[in-house]
């Protein structure tokens, strides 16, 4: 601990003893001990006319080298020391004493007159004890120390005589008449001063006689001096003080106040400049952010900022009268904004302040403010009806009465509505008497008199208003709080949402999907280990082969175990956990279904699904013998492409060999056959020439029957350029103008999407008017699936399609016979005419179709014909 100059001087100045104070550093020779203070007393003792400056080497003052050899010793042991100097023929005896950093040298002048003997009574008169102990030490056959042998024993006080009841133990062994000496230590201390170790003076408690005693021990001569004093008194103030020293600290430390005592730092006239700070409890380092020390070093005016902060302690100190207030502060340790209700008396020449952390008061009564003012705001924003109402009663006691003392917004304003004003302060049989005849004022006064709290629906018709309300009281004081909630249109609701629960109820019931309602069943980890039944139908039951009543509440692994590796189960999990909804078909034969069911699974929230599946046995059925007729399909246009290709084999060969017989015939016995022989060859050749075609037309529509490639998107301008060209010496032959416009993609097969155009320009070149040049025009032009013909079904899966409208200008056909032209070997005109098989607008038509599209004829005889052709678009994939 470290004490300034001017403490000191205040504590020694006025002192009687002559005081020296001096500091003894560890690296210091004795021989530069600095001189701190020297008193009045110690100066008219020394002899000196006036005090040498502080930081003057004592040795200047006091030159004694046995002097310095104690000082070092009390410097190293913190133990006082005593012995004798000899000052201007002065012998001045001195007792030396650590006081923190500093050493305390008190001096007394010798006495020289002394009953005992000279030397003897010198040192006694110097200490002033009270009884003195003279000890021969005993030693061992080695020589060694070993005790002590009383030789004289001078105890005018009896301080001494608890060790001595029976006489004075003159001639015993301090092991015997001190036994404690051993124990305690003091023996290894007193032989230590024999073998040379300074003297020592010491404070001693011994627990057997319950008696503190101050031991001097110094070596005289061959002997060991002992004085005595009891302090028995002293020793205990002194604990007490080091008990309440060590409490104080404790609760410094403990404590969660904010304490700091400071001390006033003065001027030269005496005004106070400052404040320093000499204690302080733990936490107060939290606000300022420095340890006790870093407190007590640093000035007040650099600690607190605040202004008039130090005018009001200053003049706190000068009046002494205490100070309270309270303060805001954020700690600079840890951040934390506190209030402090902080107060401040005058202790000694300064202040202790003491900070109580009221922060939690504060938030408390924030929030009950802010609660209060929340409360106030809800009430006047509730919608509910709210009253406070007293009772009002008679002499004997008896409620006839409640005044409505206060009600919210929503309450004055109910009864402007149902009585016309705000009926705050009136009486509640005046405002509602009607409470009474249908006794819920009988039930207010049940709620005041025995604290139960009601509520209850209440039907409310008064006047022009009926209401359906619902009625809460609750008992306050001798009163009670009232709050009505309109649930007239609840009631409503409620009727509307029974309505539909049961409309609701006869869907799923007339439903035959099975549908139901699941609820997971978790273990502790939130896996799922089963689902509860919380809601059927009807159909449910039925599917399951299950009794409703013993389907809801039961569980799905309970009714159906093989469920959770050949039923629902995996994608209920599946459909809960991921929040998917999922689809499958299931085949069971196991528990108590039996076929094929369709099961869907959809999620409703975390732990809860719905599930719909259908019997599907029967659908399941018919698949397999649609599966079987397709593949009797295949086979027979298997056999029927086989056919075909036989026909187009077989056949085509006996037509060559006419043909090729013909031209034989007539090119070797022309003249022979003459002329009828010659027209019967031709005749047979051109009956050859159409059988090949209708042969090689059935061909083509044969293999549109059976046989379609895979879609790819075809730009149909190019398909309709590469038709033109292919047709191009017939275009030329007719001088016919063809016009086409822009066309767009669509998905098809380049080779059927051919052979439709060409056929349907094939008719526009051969059905022309005689002396009229053929016009065909081709028109395009997107559709969308709401704008198709109404002849044509709309029920289809593409959005948009592409029209192409191929117009000519020829012959024509009568409007009746639109929809015969498309069939097979159906012709409008005889073969004389117009050469061709009667198969290609058939041909047409099975092209459009297997592209799903449609195509319409319209004709008008004598003008032209128009085509429209509708086909999906690209996009609409």
């Amino acid at each position: 601990m470290s004490i300034s100059v001017s403490v000191l001087e205040q504590l020694f100045r006025h002192a009687s003893d002559a005081m020296v104070v001096c500091r003894l550093d560890d690296e210091n020779e004795p021989s530069a001990v600095e001189l701190g203070f020297l008193n009045p007393s110690a100066l008219t003792l020394l002899g000196l006319d006036s005090a040498p400056a502080t930081g003057t080497l004592l040795a200047q003052i006091l030159p004694d080298q046995t002097l310095y050899t104690h000082l070092a010793c009390t410097r190293q042991t913190g133990e006082s020391t005593l012995g004798y100097l000899t000052q201007s023929t002065k012998r001045i005896g001195y007792e030396i004493n650590p006081l923190g950093d500093w050493l305390t040298i008190r001096l007394q002048a010798a006495r020289e007159t002394e009953a005992l003997p000279t030397a003897l009574g010198r040192h006694i008169l110097a200490i002033n004890h009270l009884a003195v102990a003279v000890l021969d030490p005993v030693v061992d056959s080695q020589n060694q120390l070993v005790d002590f042998r009383l030789a004289a024993l001078y105890d005018t006080d009896s301080h001494l005589s608890t060790w001595y009841q029976d006489g004075i133990p003159v001639g015993q062994l301090l092991s015997e008449w001190n036994p404690e000496s051993k124990t305690s230590g003091l023996f290894a201390r007193y032989k230590g001063v024999m073998e040379g170790d300074p003297p020592f003076r010491a404070e001693h408690y011994y627990k057997g006689l319950d008696t503190a005693f101050d031991i001097a021990a110094s070596r005289f001569g061959h002997q060991l001096l002992l004085t005595f004093n009891r302090t028995t008194e002293t020793y205990r103030a002194k604990q007490q003080v080091e008990e309440q020293a060590a409490l104080l600290d404790a609760i410094m430390q403990s404590t969660q106040d904010y304490i700091t005592v400071y001390q006033c730092v003065r001027d030269e006239s005496g005004g106070i400049t400052d404040f320093r700070g000499v204690l302080c409890s733990d936490v107060s380092g939290q606000l300022s952010g420095l340890s006790k020390d870093g407190i007590r070093q640093t000035p007040f005016k650099a600690l607190e900022t605040t202004p008039d902060l130090f005018d009001q302690y200053r003049r706190l100190v000068e009046t002494g009268m205490p100070l309270r207030m309270e303060r805001i502060l954020t700690g600079q340790e840890d951040g934390i904004t506190r209030w402090l209700d902080v107060s401040a008396s005058k202790v000694l020449d300064g202040f202790v302040s003491i900070g109580k952390d009221i922060t939690s008061y504060k938030r408390t009564l924030k929030e009950v403010e802010t609660q209060s003012q929340t409360l106030e705001t809800i009430l006047n924003n509730s919608d509910s009806f709210i009253y406070l109402a007293e009772s009002i009663r008679n002499e004997a006691g008896e409620i006839v009465d409640f005044r409505i003392a206060r009600s919210n917004e929503a309450g004055r304003q109910n009864m402007i509505r149902t009585v016309g004003y705000d009926g705050t302060g009136s009486n509640l049989l005046t405002l509602y008497p009607f409470s009474r005849e249908q006794g819920l004022f009988a039930q207010y006064v049940k709620v005041v008199e025995t604290g139960e709290p009601l509520v209850t629906d209440f039907y409310y018709e008064y006047q022009h208003i009926q209401e359906w309300m619902k009625i809460s009281a609750q008992k306050m004081e001798d009163g009670l709080v009232v709050t009505y909630v309109d649930v007239s249109e609840g009631r409503r609701i409620a009727e509307k949402a029974e309505k539909y629960a049961q409309q609701l109820k006869g869907v799923l019931d007339a439903s035959l999907n099975g549908i139901i309602l699941l609820e997971a069943m978790r273990d502790d980890q939130g896996e799922i280990l089963d689902f509860r039944y919380l809601l059927a139908n009807q159909a449910a039951s039925r599917i399951n082969n299950v009794p409703l009543d013993e389907l809801i509440g039961n569980t799905l692994l309970t009714l159906f175990p093989s469920s959770r590796t050949e039923g629902s189960f995996p994608q209920n999990v599946y459909a809960l956990t991921t929040g998917n909804p999922i689809r499958k078909q299931l085949k069971l034969y196991c528990d108590r279904m039996e076929g094929w069911y369709d099961f869907t699974s959809n999620r409703i929230n975390a732990n809860n699904l719905v599930v719909s599946f259908t019997d599907i046995t029967e659908t399941k059925l018919l698949e397999e013998r649609q599966r079987k007729l397709v593949d009797e399909l295949r086979r027979s246009n298997e056999n029927l492409q086989e056919f075909a290709y036989v026909a187009s084999h077989d056949l085509q060969e006996p037509l060559r060999k006419i043909t090729s017989f013909g031209n034989i015939l007539k090119k070797t016995y022309a003249t022979a056959l003459g002329d009828e022989g010659a027209d019967l060859i031709d005749r047979m050749e051109s009956a050859s020439t159409r059988m090949s075609m209708l042969i090689h037309d059935l061909l083509a529509y044969s293999r549109l029957t059976t046989k379609l490639q895979a879609l790819q998107p075809q730009p149909l301008s190019r398909v309709v350029g590469e038709v033109l060209s292919v047709l191009d010496m017939a275009i030329q032959e007719k001088q016919a103008r063809v016009e086409v416009d822009e066309l767009f993609v669509v998905p098809g097969d380049a080779t059927q999407l051919a052979q439709l155009f060409q056929n349907v320009l094939t008719n526009a070149l051969k059905f022309t008017r005689p002396g009229i040049r053929p016009h065909i025009q081709i028109r395009s032009q997107t559709v969308a699936r709401q704008q198709l013909p109404t002849n044509v079904d709309r029920h289809t899966s593409h959005a948009m399609y592409g029209l192409v409208q191929v117009i000519d200008n020829g012959i024509g056909f009568d409007s009746t016979e639109a929809e015969r032209i498309f069939g097979a070997f159906q012709r409008l005109h005889g073969r004389g005419k117009y050469p061709g098989t009667g198969i290609g607008l058939a041909i047409v038509k099975k092209v459009v179709e297997n592209h799903s599209g449609y195509i319409l004829a319209e004709g008008r005889p004598n003008e032209g014909a128009t085509f429209s052709i509708y086909l999906p678009l690209a996009d609409a994939l």
